[in-house]
C-alpha cells in the first residue's frame, strides 16, 4: 500500500520494532495515526509509515532490517532512554488505551504548570512516549 500524496513532517522518528503489524495496530489505536505506506518483501513488512492527517510522522521497520544494531529496546529487556512526545486530545483516554494494548504505564496523567496534561508510557517495543494534552 503506497500513498504518494502524503507529505513528510520535517522530523520523523524511524523506530525498530519486533513485529511491524503489531506496532502498527498499537500506534493506530493509541495515537489515532493511520498507515500510509507499507513495503513488503517475501510477505514480510520491511517498512511502514504512519501519518497524522496529511503528514507522515512515524516510520517503522523490523529489527535488523537496516543494520544488525537496529533493535527494539525491549528486545534486550530494556527501555529507550529517549522519549518521544506526541500531542493527544485526551491524555487520560490515550493512557487507558495504551495500557489496554500492552503498554506499560510509567507516569499516570497529571496536570503540569504550563497548561498541559502529561502521561508517560512505554510501548510494547520499549519505546518511551510522553502523551501531551493541551488544556484550554
Amino acid at each position: 500500500m503506497t500513498d504518494s500524496t502524503a507529505e513528510y513532517a520535517r522530523l520523523v522518528p524511524f523506530l525498530p520494532v519486533t513485529d511491524v503489524a503489531s506496532a502498527l495496530s498499537f500506534y493506530e489505536a493509541v495515537f489515532g495515526l493511520s498507515r500510509t505506506n507499507l513495503n513488503t518483501q517475501d510477505g514480510r513488512i520491511v517498512h511502514a509509515e504512519l501519518r497524522d492527517g496529511e503528514r507522515v510522522v512515524l516510520m517503522l521497520a523490523p529489527e535488523g532490517i537496516h543494520s544488525p544494531a537496529s533493535r527494539a529496546p525491549a528486545a534486550g529487556g530494556g527501555v529507550s532512554p529517549t522519549e518521544i512526545q506526541i500531542r493527544v486530545d485526551d491524555a487520560g483516554r490515550a493512557w487507558d488505551t495504551a495500557l489496554s494494548h500492552g503498554a506499560r504505564g510509567e507516569r499516570p496523567p497529571r496536570d503540569v504548570p504550563w497548561g498541559e496534561r502529561h502521561a508517560h508510557i512505554i510501548d510494547p517495543d520499549g519505546h518511551r512516549w510522553l502523551l501531551s494534552q493541551v488544556l484550554r
